[in-house]
C-alpha cells in the first residue's frame, strides 16, 4: 500500500525531472526535445489521473527555458499516449 505522502513525493519527483529535461532541452534542443516532450506528457496524464486537470493543462505553458522568440511555449504541443 502506497501512503499518500508517498504519492506526493512521487509527483515532486516526477515534476523536478521534467524540470531537468527542459533546462537539457533548452541547452541541446536536438539531443534532449523529445525526451522532454515525453516526460512532460507522462507529468500531465499523472495529473490527469490525480483529478489536476488545472494542472494537466497549463504545466510547461508559456515555458521560458524552450521559448526562443516568445511564442513556442504558448503553443506548446500536448503529448499523446501512442
Amino acid at each position: 500500500m502506497i501512503r499518500g505522502g508517498c504519492r506526493s513525493e512521487a509527483l515532486d519527483a516526477r515534476i523536478e525531472a521534467v524540470g531537468v529535461y527542459r533546462e537539457m532541452a533548452a541547452r541541446d534542443p536536438g539531443l534532449y526535445e523529445a525526451t522532454y516532450r515525453e516526460k512532460l506528457g507522462a507529468l500531465r496524464r499523472e495529473y490527469e489521473r490525480r483529478g489536476m486537470r488545472y494542472e494537466a493543462v497549463t504545466h510547461g505553458l508559456g515555458d521560458p527555458a524552450l521559448d526562443e522568440e516568445g511564442d513556442r511555449g504558448e503553443t506548446a504541443p500536448f503529448v499523446r499516449d501512442e
